[in-house]
């Protein structure tokens, strides 16, 4: 697991100086594969964040992949933290709305993102229940 976050130090380094829009294409498309070998926390504290900055990008085809990529992750994540609880309304819906509903010029990205509307309402549903569940056993914990 070190050796894989080793790796991926390096791939999430490396795109940042990325010339070529396939190549950031290929690294967003390893990042799902690192999701399921490295643990929601790591998706959700380093994958998803360097994913969702990519939905800013120049280029259609790395925003397409992107969107499409942002979903996998988060549709994948089966434990949260409290810390997370507000990892939708506060941070990801902000971002999606600019960069896929105001700013987004290219319809296939905005049919992309459409698409990837249900997976991205029930993980959030997901989210939210998991910080409920934590609420109540908290709540039951102090009486």
């Amino acid at each position: 697991k070190h050796g894989l976050i080793v790796i991926l130090s390096l791939v999430l380094s490396s795109i940042r100086n990325c010339r070529y829009a396939l190549s950031k294409v290929k690294a967003l498309e390893l990042f799902p594969k690192f999701s399921l070998h490295l643990g929601d926390a790591i998706t959700l504290s380093r994958l998803v964040p360097y994913a969702v900055a990519l939905l800013e990008d120049d280029d259609a085809h790395v925003r397409f992949t992107a969107i499409k990529t942002v979903t996998a992750m988060l549709a994948s994540v089966t434990v949260t933290t409290s810390s997370d609880a507000g990892y939708f309304p506060e941070y990801l819906l902000a971002v999606l709305n600019k960069t896929m509903v105001v700013d987004e010029k290219e319809e296939f990205v905005k049919v992309a993102f459409m698409e990837c509307i249900p997976k991205l309402a029930t993980a959030a549903k997901h989210f939210l229940e998991n910080e409920q569940r934590r609420q109540l056993l908290l709540a039951r914990c102090r009486r």
